[in-house]
Formats: C-alpha cells, sequence, structure tokens
C-alpha cells in the first residue's frame, strides 16, 4: 500500500488493518506464503515504518500495562486499512 493512504491514520484513530502475516511451518509441496489477517483497534503508536494497534485497551485512557493487548504492524505488509472513527 502506498505510504500516502498511510499518512491520514493518526493517534487514537480506530482502524481496520487488513495486512499479510508471516507463515510458520509452511511445507515446500504446499502453496503457502504470507496469509492474510485482520486486526481492529486503536492506533496506539506510529513509527516510520509500522502501526502499533490496540485491540484491548482502557477506555479511560489508563496508563499501559498488562491488560492492554497490542499489535505491531509493518507499514509494507498492509494490503488496506480503513479509519472506522476516532474516540479520541
Amino acid at each position: 500500500m502506498k505510504n500516502s493512504k498511510l499518512e491520514h491514520i493518526q493517534l487514537g484513530d480506530i482502524v481496520a488493518i487488513r495486512f499479510l502475516d508471516h507463515c510458520e511451518d509452511a511445507h515446500k509441496d504446499e502453496d503457502e506464503g504470507p496469509i492474510e489477517f485482520l486486526v481492529y483497534g486503536k492506533i496506539a503508536n506510529i513509527g516510520e515504518r509500522f502501526f502499533s494497534v490496540d485491540c484491548w485497551c482502557y477506555a479511560d485512557g489508563h496508563d499501559r500495562d498488562h491488560n492492554v493487548k497490542s499489535f505491531t504492524i509493518v507499514k509494507s505488509a498492509i494490503l488496506e486499512i480503513k479509519t472506522l472513527g476516532s474516540l479520541t
């Protein structure tokens, strides 16, 4: 996905991201490569090459701790991203 389509994403946006993930233990005789996945959540961090998405987080802005479930996705693996709204 071109970076220009990713530039509108801001901290706190609620997003749906369709992306390619690695395939562990793929067999040579099978057509297995990266697998498409979806993640939904709140943008918690934006780096030059990645987004971090919290899919389980405090509603009141409580400090991050072991209860927050976060995933980091490299921008080059993103096939599609949609902003669903914002809670900030």
